[in-house]
């Protein structure tokens, strides 16, 4: 039968009610739509679950929880967060941003510049940026975006040229 909501649930319906989107509570297994990102080269998604999806401005979105682990046996890190990802109708150049402490060594090796935002000290301080596109990456992180980042505690966000994902801080 269903299951009552558990508290997370019921702030997601919340949510979703005002955005006019889905919840859909049931729990996947297997999940593969993150193979192409970087973040996860090494990281395997054992699940994902309490998905809202919908539309915003004509792009589709979701939100989703998911459980990672990276390694296994004895040295395997099991981690939670909550992704966002959005599919875009125009293609964005490819790149992947991080709070500073979580760099990414192969997106180094990959040969991405670090791309430092001279307008946005604040950002630039806390975000790590590679790309292959420097002026297009430019242009998508309008201020807006960048407080919108900074606000809702994103750490990291991928470009993988038709999709957007956002990784907020572990729960």
């Amino acid at each position: 039968g269903n299951q009552p909501l558990t508290s997370r649930q019921q702030k997601l319906q919340t949510l979703a009610d005002e955005l006019n989107w889905k919840l859909d509570t049931s729990i996947s297994l297997f999940v593969t739509n993150f193979n192409p990102f970087h973040l996860f080269r090494f990281q395997t998604v054992d699940k994902s679950y309490n998905k809202i999806s919908g539309s915003v401005n004509g792009l589709n979105l979701s939100i989703l929880d998911i459980d990672f682990h990276q390694g296994e046996l004895h040295t395997k890190v099991e981690s939670q967060s909550t992704i966002a990802l959005i599919d875009l109708e125009e293609r964005l150049p490819l790149f992947t941003i991080e709070r500073e402490h979580m760099l990414d060594k192969l997106a180094a090796l990959a040969g991405y510049d670090d791309i430092d935002f001279k307008n946005f000290k604040q950002f630039s301080s806390k975000f790590h940026l590679k790309g292959e596109n420097e002026e297009g990456v430019r242009a998508f992180f309008k201020p807006e975006v960048v407080s919108f980042m900074e606000q809702n505690l994103v750490y990291r966000v991928e470009s993988i040229g038709n999709q957007l994902l956002l990784m907020k801080t572990n729960r």
